[in-house]
Protein backbone atom coordinates (compact mmCIF):
# COMPACT_ATOMS: atom_id res chain seq x y z
CA UNK A 1 0.00 0.00 0.00
CA UNK A 2 1.19 3.51 -0.79
CA UNK A 3 2.09 5.93 1.96
CA UNK A 4 1.23 9.37 1.46
CA UNK A 5 4.46 11.60 -0.15
CA UNK A 6 6.50 8.07 -0.13
CA UNK A 7 8.12 7.73 -3.33
CA UNK A 8 10.63 4.53 -4.51
CA UNK A 9 14.09 4.81 -3.86
CA UNK A 10 13.71 7.60 -1.40
CA UNK A 11 13.98 7.27 1.71
CA UNK A 12 11.50 8.08 3.80
CA UNK A 13 10.26 8.44 7.98
CA UNK A 14 6.65 9.24 8.75
CA UNK A 15 5.93 10.36 12.11
CA UNK A 16 2.64 10.80 14.08
CA UNK A 17 3.44 14.25 16.26
CA UNK A 18 1.18 14.36 19.31
CA UNK A 19 1.74 17.60 21.45
CA UNK A 20 0.57 18.70 24.90
CA UNK A 21 -2.11 20.98 25.57
CA UNK A 22 -3.60 22.96 28.98
CA UNK A 23 -7.18 23.56 27.40
CA UNK A 24 -9.18 22.59 25.48
CA UNK A 25 -12.09 24.58 23.36
CA UNK A 26 -15.43 23.35 24.19
CA UNK A 27 -15.49 20.42 21.79
CA UNK A 28 -13.15 18.55 24.36
CA UNK A 29 -10.26 17.70 21.67
CA UNK A 30 -9.26 20.59 19.70
CA UNK A 31 -6.24 22.17 21.36
CA UNK A 32 -6.87 26.05 22.67
CA UNK A 33 -3.74 27.69 21.03
CA UNK A 34 -4.37 30.86 23.38
CA UNK A 35 -3.75 28.60 26.43
CA UNK A 36 -0.31 27.60 27.05
CA UNK A 37 0.57 24.55 24.65
CA UNK A 38 3.87 22.39 23.45
CA UNK A 39 2.89 22.55 19.98
CA UNK A 40 5.81 23.61 17.98
CA UNK A 41 4.77 26.62 16.20
CA UNK A 42 7.27 29.44 14.16
CA UNK A 43 8.34 31.61 16.55
CA UNK A 44 8.52 35.28 16.38
CA UNK A 45 11.21 35.47 13.55
CA UNK A 46 9.01 32.90 11.73
CA UNK A 47 11.51 30.26 12.27
CA UNK A 48 9.24 26.81 12.14
CA UNK A 49 10.81 24.23 14.34
CA UNK A 50 9.27 21.16 12.02
CA UNK A 51 10.43 22.46 8.63
CA UNK A 52 13.87 22.72 10.35
CA UNK A 53 13.57 19.03 11.58
CA UNK A 54 12.58 18.23 8.21
CA UNK A 55 15.45 20.00 6.57
CA UNK A 56 17.93 18.67 8.85
CA UNK A 57 16.99 15.11 7.83
CA UNK A 58 16.68 15.97 4.12
CA UNK A 59 20.29 16.98 4.33
CA UNK A 60 22.58 14.36 2.08
CA UNK A 61 25.24 12.99 3.64
CA UNK A 62 27.69 13.69 5.08
CA UNK A 63 25.73 17.02 6.52
CA UNK A 64 22.75 14.43 7.51
CA UNK A 65 21.21 11.09 6.42
CA UNK A 66 19.18 11.76 3.66
CA UNK A 67 16.04 10.69 4.29
CA UNK A 68 12.41 12.43 3.65
CA UNK A 69 10.43 12.94 6.83
CA UNK A 70 6.78 13.07 6.60
CA UNK A 71 5.04 14.86 9.84
CA UNK A 72 1.42 13.82 10.52
CA UNK A 73 0.05 16.47 13.44
CA UNK A 74 -1.72 14.27 15.74
CA UNK A 75 -3.37 14.63 18.79
CA UNK A 76 -3.98 16.96 21.22
CA UNK A 77 -2.86 15.30 24.88
CA UNK A 78 -4.24 17.76 27.48
CA UNK A 79 -1.46 18.48 30.20
CA UNK A 80 -3.05 17.60 33.50
CA UNK A 81 -1.61 17.75 37.16
CA UNK A 82 -2.00 14.59 39.10
CA UNK A 83 -2.45 15.18 42.55
CA UNK A 84 -2.10 12.61 45.35
CA UNK A 85 -5.35 11.93 47.25
CA UNK A 86 -6.56 8.82 49.57
CA UNK A 87 -6.94 6.87 46.25
CA UNK A 88 -5.17 7.59 43.82
CA UNK A 89 -1.33 8.26 44.40
CA UNK A 90 0.69 9.98 41.78
CA UNK A 91 3.92 8.84 40.00
CA UNK A 92 5.19 12.68 39.72
CA UNK A 93 2.76 14.17 41.79
CA UNK A 94 1.62 18.21 41.06
CA UNK A 95 3.71 18.45 37.85
CA UNK A 96 1.55 19.75 35.36
CA UNK A 97 2.11 18.07 31.61
CA UNK A 98 4.67 15.33 33.30
CA UNK A 99 3.51 11.92 32.66
CA UNK A 100 5.39 8.60 31.86
CA UNK A 101 5.33 7.04 27.98
CA UNK A 102 3.89 4.12 28.76
CA UNK A 103 1.22 4.92 30.53
CA UNK A 104 0.48 7.90 28.21
CA UNK A 105 0.32 5.66 25.23
CA UNK A 106 -2.48 3.56 26.96
CA UNK A 107 -4.59 6.50 28.34
CA UNK A 108 -4.08 8.26 24.96
CA UNK A 109 -5.34 4.50 23.34
CA UNK A 110 -8.55 4.92 25.88
CA UNK A 111 -8.81 8.52 24.78
CA UNK A 112 -9.36 8.11 21.25
CA UNK A 113 -11.61 5.30 21.57
CA UNK A 114 -14.12 6.38 24.20
CA UNK A 115 -16.58 9.40 23.73
CA UNK A 116 -16.11 12.66 25.17
CA UNK A 117 -18.02 12.78 27.82
CA UNK A 118 -17.21 9.19 29.13
CA UNK A 119 -14.08 9.73 29.43
CA UNK A 120 -12.95 10.61 33.37
CA UNK A 121 -14.81 7.24 33.80
CA UNK A 122 -12.93 5.27 31.35
CA UNK A 123 -9.44 7.50 32.56
CA UNK A 124 -10.40 6.55 36.52
CA UNK A 125 -10.45 3.08 35.31
CA UNK A 126 -7.20 3.12 33.40
CA UNK A 127 -5.46 4.63 36.37
CA UNK A 128 -6.74 2.41 38.97
CA UNK A 129 -5.65 -0.98 37.01
CA UNK A 130 -2.03 0.71 36.54
CA UNK A 131 -2.27 1.30 40.27
CA UNK A 132 -2.22 -2.50 41.03
CA UNK A 133 0.89 -3.14 39.15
Amino acid sequence: MPLPGAAKGQKDLLVQLDYMCSAFLSDGITCDFTKENLYPSPDANGNDPLAMVQQAFAAPPPLGPGITLHLEIGNAILEDTCTDNGSQLCEFPNQPGVVDWKNSLEIAKVCRATPVPALPAAIARLVSRMGRR
